[in-house]
C-alpha cells in the first residue's frame, strides 16, 4: 500500500461525487444512500457493496447500483473501484475488522479515491485491538480519511448532533441515524471537512 500518496480532494462545489458504500445494512447507512440519491440539483452517484450479499434491495433510481462483489477478493473490488471511477469510499460494517479494512484499503491505494470514511458502531471500542488495528489501517493508507465513533443508534428523525474530535464515541449518549448521514453527506460534499481526523458524534445535548 502506497504510504505517500495524498490525491488532493476536489473542492468544486459543482463536481459530481460517485461514492462506494461498503455497508452492513443500517439505518444510519440507509439514510445516507437515500440522502445522496434523492438530493435534488445534484448528479452525485452512489455503488453499494453489502457485507452480506442480498441484505439490501436496490431502488429504482438510475443513480444506484449495488454490486455483488466479495470483500475478502482485494483484486475485484480494486477493479469495481476503477472501472466505476469512485473517487469516496464510505464503510460501515458490522464490527471493525482489520482483514477487511486491508483489502478495502489496498484496493483503494493507486485509484482516484481521494477520500475514506469510516463509520464505527457502539460497539467497536477504542480499547479494543482489532479496532484500532483497523483504525490505523485507514489512517496510515495514504488518503484523506474521517473517522466516525458513532454513539448508539436511536430512533429520533431528526438532524441535531456535536463532533466531538477526541478520537473517542461519546458514552451516555445516542445519536440519530439522520444525523449521522448528515455528517457523512457533509463530508462527501466538502471534502475539507474532518480531513484526517478521528471523531466523535453524539445527539444535542450529550453529557
Amino acid at each position: 500500500m502506497s504510504k505517500n500518496r495524498q490525491v488532493k480532494p476536489n473542492q468544486d462545489k459543482d463536481v459530481i461525487h460517485t461514492v462506494l458504500m461498503i455497508v452492513n445494512p443500517s439505518p444510519a447507512t440507509i439514510q445516507l444512500r437515500n440522502r445522496i440519491i434523492n438530493q435534488r440539483n445534484s448528479k452525485d452517484r452512489v455503488g453499494i457493496v453489502t457485507e452480506k450479499p442480498g441484505t439490501l434491495n436496490a431502488s429504482s433510481t438510475t443513480r444506484e447500483i449495488i454490486f455483488n462483489v466479495n470483500l475478502k477478493n482485494e483484486p475485484a473490488l480494486s477493479k469495481l473501484i476503477q472501472s466505476q471511477g469512485f473517487d469516496t469510499v464510505y464503510i460501515d460494517l458490522k464490527q471493525a475488522n482489520p482483514d477487511l479494512m486491508h483489502n478495502i484499503m489496498e484496493a483503494a491505494s493507486g485509484t482516484q479515491v481521494n477520500r475514506v470514511i469510516l463509520a464505527l458502531n457502539d460497539n467497536d471500542k477504542p480499547s479494543d485491538a482489532q479496532v484500532n488495528k483497523a483504525t490505523e489501517i485507514v489512517k496510515r493508507s495514504g488518503i484523506h480519511y474521517t473517522i466516525i465513533r458513532r454513539a448508539k443508534l436511536n430512533r429520533y428523525d431528526l438532524i441535531s448532533y456535536q463532533v466531538v474530535n477526541n478520537a473517542q464515541p461519546v458514552s451516555d449518549s445516542s445519536v440519530s441515524p439522520s444525523s449521522v448521514a448528515d455528517l457523512a453527506y457533509q463530508i462527501i460534499e466538502h471534502p475539507n471537512l474532518h480531513s484526517n481526523v478521528d471523531l466523535g458524534i453524539a445527539q444535542l445535548p450529550y453529557k
